[in-house]
Order: C-alpha cells, then sequence, then structure tokens
C-alpha cells in the first residue's frame, strides 16, 4: 500500500485520531468523492496522526515482520 492512511488502518487505528462525522460517499466519474451528510453514516473523519509514534512501529514492523 502506498497511502500512509490506509497502511496506518491496517496496522492498527492507535495513530489515528478518528471522530465520527456526518458524511457521504458517491462514485463521481469513477472516483470517490465525499462530502457533507445529514445523518449519521458511520464513516470517521481522521483528523490528525502521531507521525513519530506511526515512523517508530513502521520501522519495526519493517525490521521484524510477523
Amino acid at each position: 500500500m502506498y497511502d500512509p492512511a490506509a497502511l496506518t488502518l491496517a496496522l492498527d487505528e492507535t495513530f489515528l485520531s478518528l471522530d465520527p462525522t456526518p458524511m457521504c460517499a458517491a462514485v463521481v466519474d469513477g472516483q470517490i468523492r465525499f462530502g457533507p451528510g445529514r445523518a449519521t453514516s458511520g464513516l470517521r473523519l481522521a483528523g490528525s496522526i502521531d507521525a513519530d509514534a506511526f515512523h517508530v512501529e513502521l520501522l519495526s514492523v519493517i525490521e521484524r515482520p510477523a
């Protein structure tokens, strides 16, 4: 995976600050577009990432894969 957020979620949510956010998702011209929603959607928005802790974890996974 080349997307750092996707890789983070694959490892764990520990490093992300996720907040429930009323959002909707739609496919427009073959791409997913997110926008404001009216009701709770179950989607969570990542507001921040602990980059230093994630970097340490990522290096440990690379050095000692399971």
